[in-house]
């Protein structure tokens, strides 16, 4: 007779479903609960700034039709339907390529968890201490499994580990006991996306829906495990091994969990391109603290770097995405313009031919030495060779914003009023960016929605 006993499951996911679901509140160190707010504030930052781009004012009035609980950050902060808010919310985010991220995780944790766990929040009415809990622990997750899975060659890491992330985030708001919470992150490893790495290099803007479509699903999973959906014992493995990873390597997804929280390992972006440029943007402001170089005295760029920063070759990329992931031109941007912020990589910059000239004497190649030193390090090298032959060389292996080379935060306060100058004055993003660091003293997540959208309302 067949044993109807269920399989067990699999250790990594019976562990973390016992870490989200049955971690207290107040067992989270206090340095996590005092960083992840600046997270969260820095990830406020990037989806009221990429919000006001002309794709994602129209995804917004679109889904307008599904009004809802959950609020959209942006323009007129309309409610609807959470999974609409999040895939909003998630996809602005990621528009201008200022969201965090962080190296261990080889991705972005936040921008997929934070969507999710704000509407699940909003809908629930949850307080903020709730919120910045659920928040912490789905970053957890996401960056846990996105280090212990590297993706396959050919994806893109967004819409993969944090729809399990969101997922997390989402159960422990609902207060998921274990057994529950284990069947709504199967279920969301079963609704992970099948992502390209080309649309990014390609400047296909479908991959700005990743993060979104894919902390939406996140939540979606959590309602589904709780109809009785349910996916394999083995569903990290089956999918992070057999689909869209290399491999699921437990030891590195459960090393210290509970005492070591992955959010205090991150890295927040001033530059606003594909973090994989920013070692080699550093490396040329290295260079340039010699004395200015003005672009027509350069012969050539040579960038040495590792495997991954090393695909971001392309010397006329197409589109705003494209010049986002091109090495070429951010450099050549940054020498012509003098900064590589938001407009750098938007008309009229796009087209200036002095821009596009500088970047095609740009050569990116890799150096397998420097791949080997990953994930701890990201190196780049910058060789300038001017047209008299002098040369002028800088490496930087750790591009700064890490948590081990900060920023300091007037500087990421600074980022959050230049991001969100579109919808707050000077003193408003002054005021929103301290609501966002005191998120654990809100009564409930709607104090939080609520308090940009009357800022927003107060200063325009």
């Amino acid at each position: 007779m067949r044993d109807t006993l269920p399989p067990p499951l699999e250790p990594t996911l019976d562990a973390l479903a016992a870490f989200v679901a049955d971690t207290p509140e107040r067992a989270i160190p206090r340095d996590a609960r005092d960083h992840a707010p600046l997270v969260l504030a820095d990830t406020v930052g990037a989806i009221l700034g990429g919000a006001t781009e002309p794709e994602t004012r129209r995804l917004a009035e679109q889904a307008a039709r599904a009004p809802g609980p959950a609020t959209v950050l942006g323009p007129g902060f309309p409610r609807l339907e959470p999974w609409w808010a999040i895939v909003a919310n998630g996809t602005s985010g990621t528009m201008l390529e200022q969201d965090e991220g962080n190296r261990f995780a080889r991705g972005h944790p936040a921008i997929h968890v934070f969507p999710a766990a704000l509407a699940e929040a909003e809908r629930a009415e949850a307080s903020g201490e709730t919120l910045l809990a659920a928040f912490i622990l789905g970053y957890d997750v996401a960056a846990r499994l996105g280090g212990a899975a590297p993706v396959a060659p050919g994806f893109h890491m967004h819409g993969i580990h944090g729809v399990v992330g969101a997922a997390a985030a989402v159960a422990r708001i609902r207060g998921l006991d274990r057994k529950a919470t284990a069947r709504a992150l199967a279920v969301a490893a079963g609704l992970t996306l099948a992502t390209s790495w080309r649309t990014a290099l390609g400047g296909a803007t479908v991959r700005n829906l990743y993060a979104g479509v894919g902390g939406a699903n996140g939540w979606l999973a959590v309602d589904l495990a709780e109809a009785g959906f349910t996916g394999l014992p083995d569903m990290l493995t089956e999918t992070f091994s057999r689909a869209s990873g290399r491999g699921l390597d437990q030891a590195f997804a459960l090393d210290e969990l509970g005492r070591r929280f992955e959010v205090t390992r991150n890295y927040f972006k001033l530059y606003a391109c594909c973090r994989f440029n920013h070692a080699a943007l550093e490396a040329l402001e290295a260079v340039l603290e010699t004395g200015p170089i003005p672009p027509g005295e350069i012969g050539t760029i040579r960038v040495t770097t590792y495997g991954a920063a090393a695909t971001m070759s392309d010397r006329d990329p197409v589109g705003v995405l494209g010049a986002k992931f091109s090495i070429p031109y951010a450099l050549a941007a940054r020498l012509v313009l003098g900064h590589a912020g938001p407009d750098a990589f938007r008309e009229p910059a796009l087209s200036d031919p002095r821009i596009r000239a500088l970047a095609s004497r740009v050569e990116v190649v890799e150096d397998p030495a420097l791949t080997a030193l990953g994930p701890e390090r990201r190196p780049a090298r910058v060789d300038v060779v001017f047209h008299d032959h002098r040369r002028a060389s800088r490496q930087v292996d750790v591009a700064s914003g890490e948590f081990d080379r900060p920023y300091p935060r007037a500087l990421l306060a600074a980022k959050f009023a230049g991001l969100t100058e579109p919808i707050l004055d000077s003193e408003g993003a002054g005021r929103a960016f301290a609501l966002c660091l005191g998120v654990e003293r809100l009564r409930d997540a709607r104090a939080l929605t609520g308090g940009l959208r009357a800022l927003a309302a107060v200063v325009r």
